[in-house]
Order: structure tokens, then sequence, then C-alpha cells
């Protein structure tokens, strides 16, 4: 009795939180933590414990059936539907709430919800398998379903449960089966009309079946169409055996809605097909006798007999296999058609260049020479002036070449720069397998294993045979300001950017078109490729050094960003291209340049002397000479230091990014100097020496005016910080407590 008591206090302070909800959200807050354990007590052998409970429900009911956002604990209540050790009278009760809280989910958490509803079906009784199957079979269209023939196998475990499959495919069968006009119009507030079949039951239903689909189950013609159309929708995702769903697209494939019927259609052709043999063996005369009605035959028939021929050859690619003649017959004739039989032409070779395959027949792909044939055939026609002609050309590249198939990666790479959308978008979305640019992101394993890609040595050899070929023949050049290129600028950033994925493929790095920021965590191994490929191919000084000129012609370009590139790109080639005293007299004269009256010339120098210097102190370091004593660092600074106060914000920001990476790779050869806090001059320096401490009042100086631009100013910062590295730095101190003050009066983001 004790118990008993106990369970009647518990039951009254979860009636009375129930009776204080006053909002929707306080009400499913108490149902969610109270209604399962609720339903639990109907197990008790207290007769008072199970009339308070019954109480309870009503209440619950009476409150939930005016709000339907009110969600129930439906989750918890699945899981407590395939409790064993339940009675049946809790496992009633569970069931009316599983069913009324279900619909009231989101539809996506519903979907997600689709496998575990079928593992409780196991070993239930027959009325709460329909009651629970009617919940799920509207979701079918809307469940995610693996594409892996392995996951698709053993989907939701049903492998292991033919009975619940048979249960599932029957109502799946019977929902199909129901006509539009046979929904019964029922009326909720009349309990017993509702419950009755107030129509004749359909053809090829029973009365038990009508019903199961029909009662307490209220549907709009709509309605209906949508759950048609998802059951075909999952039945064609491979699921079940072709056996068992045969039926159910014969049904749906006559339904009267054209959608369903369509779909349905197009998945019984899936299933079942004609009988293959007696045709393949008139196929190869079919195709003579419609290739001469192409060629003798009235125009008007033309176009039928263009698609024919393309769903001929892909039905028995055997016949058009090694036919390059007929796919050239495709291409010129739709060159030079009218732009009605273009289309039917166009239809009938997309259909056919699936019989030209590589993998189709792998050991006869490039049998006599097969590939190259095709390729120098693609290869005219993808130049063709006819935009149509161009799009089969890029769809042909694509399918009928080996994923690694280097000539025509190139010439899709070529395609993403044509003046027609659909045929630049095509050509990238073969490269890549998406039309958008955001969505090529390699790094993801699905993609990762659809996208292939070639060798980066091997395309790159061949986009610079090709580019050399380019050059040699003006009407295929291309002018940029006073330089000529072997592509087009868009199609020559879409090859760099290839090139680019193709090596860092080769690397095993996740992939993205975005360009790497560095340093980032792969700078690494980057670093460690790009030092093992030049390992036992760096640049000898021989008796015909590089032509290096060109290069230094572009430190004075006009484009600011080609001078900081070629400065990069000067300095690692005159490194390892030039004997010590042919190195100084380079930098010599690059220091009087950096003091001409060229502002660009000035600019790309700055820049110059500072890579340059870098770099050889890096590789002297490697070889174990001694730098600290080098004069010519020692000049450098002196020449750089004074631009610091130069009016010219382009040259300030040079003579930064300079002094920042000679203080990066060594310490810079000068003295320490001592902080003047009183503004008195240093006793035991030469006037005109320049010392650390100099150099770090400088830039702070830089660094905290405030009529400089950020990006100066940025500059000035990051030098700071690298002066720091190179080595022990005697002002770090000054330098960080620079960095905290110009923190605390900074206004702007930068």
């Amino acid at each position: 009795m004790a118990v008993a008591a106990d369970e009647l206090m518990l039951l009254e302070r979860v009636f009375l939180r129930l009776g204080s909800a006053e909002t929707d959200e306080q009400l499913q807050n108490v149902l969610c933590k109270f209604l399962p354990p609720v339903l639990l007590k109907l197990s008790s052998q207290q007769e008072g414990v199970r009339k308070k409970v019954m109480e309870l429900l009503i209440h619950v009911n009476r409150r939930i059936k005016t709000r339907p956002l009110v969600g129930l604990p439906v989750e918890a209540l699945l899981t407590q539907y395939q409790d064993p050790s339940a009675t049946s009278f809790v496992t009633n009760f569970t069931i009316i709430y599983l069913k009324s809280g279900f619909p009231r989910l989101p539809i996506e958490k519903q979907a997600e919800l689709v496998p575990t509803v079928l593992n409780a079906l196991e070993n239930k009784p027959q009325s709460h398998c329909d009651g629970l199957l009617l919940l799920i079979v509207p979701l079918l269209g809307k469940v995610k379903v693996p594409t892996e023939p392995e996951k698709l196998a053993n989907l939701f475990g049903l492998k292991e449960k033919p009975k619940i499959v048979k249960n599932l495919l029957d109502i799946m069968l019977d929902m199909i089966l129901l006509p539009y006009s046979a929904l019964s119009p029922q009326n909720p507030e009349n309990e017993e009309q509702s419950n009755a079949v107030s129509l004749p039951v359909p053809s090829c239903m029973s009365e038990t079946s009508y019903k199961r689909v029909t009662t307490n189950n209220l549907l709009k013609p709509e309605d209906l169409e949508e759950i048609k159309l998802g059951i075909v929708k999952f039945l064609a995702h491979g699921v079940f055996s072709n056996e068992d769903i045969l039926i159910h697209l014969v049904v749906a494939a006559s339904d009267t809605r054209f959608a369903v019927a369509n779909l349905a259609d197009t998945e019984l052709k899936k299933v079942v097909g004609a009988n293959e043999d007696p045709l393949s063996k008139v196929a190869p005369v079919l195709l003579s006798g419609l290739q001469k009605l192409i060629r003798e035959g009235e125009e008007v028939h033309h176009g039928q007999a263009y698609t024919i021929i393309g769903m001929l050859g892909q039905r028995f690619p055997k016949i058009v296999y090694h036919d390059v003649g007929l796919l050239e017959m495709f291409f010129t004739n739709m060159e030079s058609a009218n732009p009605d039989l273009r289309l039917q032409i166009r239809e009938g070779l997309l259909n056919l260049i699936l019989a030209y395959k590589y993998d189709i027949y792998p050991t006869e792909c490039d049998q006599d020479g097969r590939l190259n044939i095709l390729f120098v055939l693609i290869k005219c026609k993808i130049y063709s002036e006819e935009p149509m002609a161009r799009f089969a050309a890029v769809r042909t590249l694509a399918t009928i070449f080996p994923p690694n198939h280097v000539p025509s990666k190139f010439l899709l790479l070529t395609a993403t720069g044509d003046n027609k959308d659909e045929v630049s978008a095509e050509a990238f979305k073969s490269l890549y397998g998406t039309t958008r640019k955001n969505d090529v992101d390699m790094s993801k394993e699905k993609m990762k294993d659809k996208i292939i890609m070639p060798s980066f040595e091997e395309i790159t050899s061949y986009i610079t045979s090709e580019a050399e070929i380019n050059m040699k023949n003006t009407s295929k050049c291309f002018s940029l300001g006073n330089r000529v290129l072997p592509f087009a600028v868009n199609v020559y950033a879409e090859i760099l950017i290839y090139l680019r994925l193709c090596l860092i493929r080769d690397l095993d790095i996740p992939l993205t078109r975005d360009i790497l920021k560095h340093p980032c965590e792969y700078s690494p191994k980057i670093s460690h490729l790009l030092l093992s490929k030049i390992a036992d191919t760096t640049m000898k000084k021989d008796k015909n050094p590089l032509d290096i000129s060109w290069i230094k012609d572009q430190l004075s370009s006009t484009k600011e960003d080609v001078r900081e590139y070629s400065a990069i790109l000067y300095a690692a080639i005159l490194t390892h291209s030039v004997t010590d005293n042919e190195f100084e007299v380079a930098i010599k004269d690059l220091l009087t340049q950096a003091n001409s009256k060229n502002l660009e010339s000035q600019h790309g120098a700055l820049l110059a002397v500072g890579h340059c210097l870098e770099n050889k102190i890096s590789v002297r370091k490697a070889a174990g000479q001694k730098v600290d004593n080098w004069s010519l660092v020692k000049v450098s600074v002196e020449v750089l230091s004074p631009f610091f106060k130069h009016q010219n914000p382009l040259l300030m920001g040079a003579a930064c990014t300079s002094i920042g990476l000679l203080g990066r790779i060594h310490g810079l050869p000068l003295d320490d100097g001592k902080p003047q806090g009183n503004g008195s001059p240093d006793p035991k320096r030469v006037a005109t020496d320049i010392t650390k401490i100099d150099i770090v009042t400088q830039l702070l100086d830089v660094m905290n005016n405030v009529k400089f631009s950020a990006k100066v100013r940025e500059r000035a910062a990051k030098s700071l910080g690298l002066l720091c590295v190179g080595e022990r730095f005697p002002h770090t101190r000054q330098v960080l407590q620079g960095f905290l003050n110009t923190a605390k009066e900074v206004i702007k983001t930068e």
C-alpha cells in the first residue's frame, strides 16, 4: 500500500505540472519528461494507480488535441514500444501516442526516424504494423538512400526481416493501387461515418486493404500523388529485387497522373527490356540502312534517323565501336544542318558517343591507334564555329577517353575559355564534376575518388609542347599589352590552377580550387617536396649562365604585383646561377638602381635586394660559410634605411619588406645601439652610423603614423616582428611594447 501511495503522489505531482503548464513550450517539456514513465504505470498491480493514469492521459489528450504544435517524445516512445518486457496494455497505449506525435515532428526528423520505426515492427501485431507503416510510407521519397552497393544491400536491416519487407511492399502496392477518385470523404466529427467505407472498393483491392490505407488517413488527391511519386523513387534506388517491385512499377506506370506514370515507366524500362537477340542480328543492317537514308533519303526523315542511330549504337556498341567515320558524319552534318535538324543530330550524337567509351571494350580501346584517330577528329571539331558542335565535342572528350588521358584534358582546359557559357560550363563540369567553382573541394573522400587527374609531370610536359607550337603560329597566339601568350588569359589562368591541383594531388594533399595562403599546415609538405625535387638538379654555374636579364627587366614593370613576383623569381635564379663576385656586382647594380629617378625601377630594385640577399645568406649558411661580417649586407641596409622616411609610401613599404627579410634570415650586421629614453645621443656612436635601435625606432614611427596607408603600416609591423626571428634580438622588449602601445591607440581594425 505504501508503494501505491507513493505512485499516486508522483502522479498527482505530474498532474499538477501538466495543469500549471500555460504555454505550448511548457506543456511540451512536461510531456517529453513524464509521458513515457506515466505510460509504464499502466502495468501497475494497483487499480487506483491505473485509474489515476487514465485520468491523466484523458487530460493529456484534451490538451494536445487542440494544440498541434506541441511535440511528443517520439524517440523515447519508440524505445519503450520496442521493450520486450512491456505489457500489451502499455504497448497499445504507447503506439497511440506514437501515431499522434510522429506527424508533429519536422519532415527531416520524420525521415531520419524511418529506420527506427521499421526496426520497431519486429514481432508486432499486424494492426500495429499497418499503423506505423502508414506513418512512414509518405516519407519514402525523402529518405536518404546510400549509393554504395554494400550499404544499399542491407538498407535499414531489411535483408534480415523478410516479414517486414513483405508488409512494406504490400502497403506500398495498396497505396499505388488506390485511385484518386476513391478517397473517401470522411467527416472527423462523426466517428461512425469515418470508419465506414462510403465508396465502392476499387478494382484490385480487397475491402481490408482499402480500409487499411483510407481509414483515419485523410488524403487529398495531390497528397496521394506525392506519396506515389515518393514510393516509385524509393523503389528505383534498388533497395528491393526486381522481382519484388515489378508489379508495383507496372501498376504505377498506368497511373492517371502523368508524373507518376512517366517516372514509373522510366524505371520499368530499366527492370524489363525486350529480348535483344533478334534485334542484335539485324542491327548492322539497320545501321547501314539508316545511314543510306541520311545520304539519299528525304530531309524530313533525317532527324529521326540520327536519333535512332544514336539509340541503336548505345544499345549495340559493337557495331559502331571502331567506326570513326560515323562519328565524323554526325559532327560534319551538325555544322551545316538547319536549327531544327541540328537539335536532333545533337540528341542522337550524345547517345551515340556512349558506344565509344573506353571501358566498354578495354582490350580494343586503343587498337590500331583508335584513341589518337578519335582525338584528332574531336580536336578539329572543338574549334568549330558552331557552338552546338563545340558542346558535343566537349561532351565527347569527357565520355570516350580515359580519365587520365592527358591530351583530352588539355582540350577541355582550352574549352573552359569558350565564349558560350554552355560550352565553358560543360568543360568545367567535365574536369571537376560540377559547374560551380566553390563546390570543387577534393579534400572530401567522395570528390577525391570521383575526380581523376593525370600526372603533373605528364600534363605539364604536354601543355608546354602545345604552348610552343602555338607560339610558332601567330594566328593561335593572344596579345596582352606588349606580351604574346600561347593561350587566352582566362584559359591560361585555368591551366595554371589545374596544374597546381595536379601537383598537389601527386603529393596526396586535400585539394580545393582556393589558393593556399602560406604559411599554413601544408607548407612543410610542399617545402619538403620542392627541396627533394631540386636536390639533384640544382642549377650549376657553367660557362653559359642563364640569361635572366628579361626577369630583371620586369623589376621596372608598371604593375606592382609583377614587380613583386619578379623580385622573388629573380632572387631565386640569381642566387644559383652566378658566382659570388657576379652576385655582388648584381646587388650593387640594384642598389644603384634603387637611387634612380624612375619610381618603378626603384621599387623593384628595393624588393629584389632583400630577396636576393635573403636567398644568398640561406645558401651560405647551408654551406657552412660565415655571413656575420659580410660588408655587402651592411651596405645594403644603409641604402635601405633612408627610405623609411621617403615621401613615397610605395618605396617606404618596399624598404620595410626587404629589411624584414634580412632580419628574418640572419641578424643585421649593425651595432645594437641604446634606447634614447631622454632624447640624448649615444656618445660612443659615430654620428653617421645606423644601429639596430635606429631601425626599430624608424619602423615604429612608420607603423604609428596614421597618415600612411594600412598596407605600409602593416609591412612595417611585419618587419619589426621578423627582426626578432633571425637572432636573439636585443630590442625585443621595445618591439613588443611598441606593438602593445599601437594596439591600444589604433582605431581601425587593421
